[in-house]
């Protein structure tokens, strides 16, 4: 929660055009910012590069801390029952467990990539321009 407390604070240095329209966006798709938020939540993917906005556009806490929540649990229990199950069965999806092999490195060259698509695709995007082609 320290990213919601960052966007939270630092929200005055930002231009008021980007969080007044992404606070926008999430008054008008109520549903989709906490469903976004528990999917970021249940995988790995960082889930600050959304948290941090929200805070700047004053979303409310509350509404980011139960799908977090509700998400991380449910990942880290997939975590747990993939230990009980086996590490060693698990190493064997993954490249037969080498962090050294040509697939371990190739999922974290694209988890990068799609984290870097996805952080300059939320900056890039002009809320309020997407807010008036919806109205």
């Amino acid at each position: 929660m320290t990213g919601y407390v960052v966007g939270y604070g630092g929200g005055h240095l930002l231009d008021e055009s980007h969080t007044d329209g992404f606070r926008r966006y999430a008054e008008n798709h109520p549903r989709a910012i906490p469903l976004i938020i528990w999917i970021l939540a249940i995988t790995p993917l960082p889930d600050d590069f959304l948290i941090v906005p929200l805070g700047a556009a004053k979303y409310p806490w509350w509404k980011i801390v139960i799908p977090s929540f509700i998400g991380k649990a449910m990942m880290l229990i997939g975590i747990a029952w993939a230990g009980f199950l086996g590490m060693e069965f698990v190493a064997q999806i993954f490249a037969g467990g080498n962090p050294d092999s040509p697939m371990s490195r190739s999922i974290e060259v694209a988890t990068v990539l799609l984290i870097i698509i996805a952080i300059y695709l939320l900056v890039k995007i002009d809320w309020a321009k997407l807010m008036t082609r919806e109205n």
